[in-house]
């Protein structure tokens, strides 16, 4: 996807600790794992492996100006925002299992954190973490991936070799300004089309609306279809 003067930083990491004291299960100080000067923006609980017991994930913002040099100074381990999943355990108590990192943004604004939503596995229990990540340059785009456990080990589901497939079917560019939402268990994206050899703007076929879900251990889309939306009017009496 071509955007000028976009940044899109992610890293992500998995923990594992020693320890042996044998901590209460109470509700954790989610304050105790926020990096410094920042804040929740959205936490719920879901059962990350499956087997019954609730992890937590949340997602924050760091607080403060974003500018230029503030981007340009920031390394892969470092990012205005981003999500952790902790787990509890018996020898350690709650600890950090999963945090992804990222920079977002083209140098003005102020800092945002990804949307998290959770996410159910159709064929098994286990639950995934939706992150959808807005980023803007010279133009707008949404990005999204899952974060799951997969065969005792975490890994990010990426949507992109889908949707690259679609796109090629329908002949479109992928530019951005797309619209990704979550409904009913499903992710669903809106996408307008700009034919393949016009210009990045050129939105002259109908838009089309991508549905997915989580099963088997991986992305899987359920559905894609036309719908009409008041720019595929305005685009197409011009």
């Amino acid at each position: 996807m071509k955007l000028l003067y976009c940044f899109l930083l992610t890293t992500f990491s998995v923990y594992s600790f020693g320890q042996t004291t044998s901590p209460k299960k109470d509700t954790p100080d989610i304050n105790h794992f926020l990096p410094a000067h920042s804040s929740v923006e959205k936490e719920f609980k879901l059962d990350f492996e499956g087997d019954g017991i609730d992890e937590i994930a949340f997602s924050y913002r760091i607080n403060g100006p974003k500018t230029e040099e503030s981007i340009l100074n920031l390394d892969s381990t470092d990012g205005n925002s981003g999500i952790k999943i902790l787990k509890f355990s018996n020898l350690i108590g709650w600890h950090v299992i999963y945090e992804e990192k990222t920079l977002t943004g083209n140098g003005v604004g102020v800092y945002s954190a990804p949307y998290i939503e959770k996410i159910l596995n159709t064929s098994n229990k286990k639950e995934a973490v939706l992150v959808i990540t807005d980023v803007s340059g010279a133009g707008a785009a949404q990005f999204w991936h899952l974060v799951a456990s997969v065969n005792d080990t975490i890994l990010e589901l990426d949507s992109s070799p889908i949707r690259k497939k679609v796109f090629a079917e329908r002949q479109c560019n992928d530019m951005g300004y797309n619209h990704v939402g979550f409904e009913n268990n499903l992710v669903v994206e809106k996408q307008p089309c700009s034919p393949i050899g016009s210009c990045r703007i050129c939105f002259e076929k109908p838009t089309f609306e991508m549905r997915f879900r989580f099963t088997d251990n991986a992305i899987e889309i359920v559905s894609v279809k036309e719908i009409e939306e008041a720019s595929d009017k305005k685009a197409r009496t011009k």
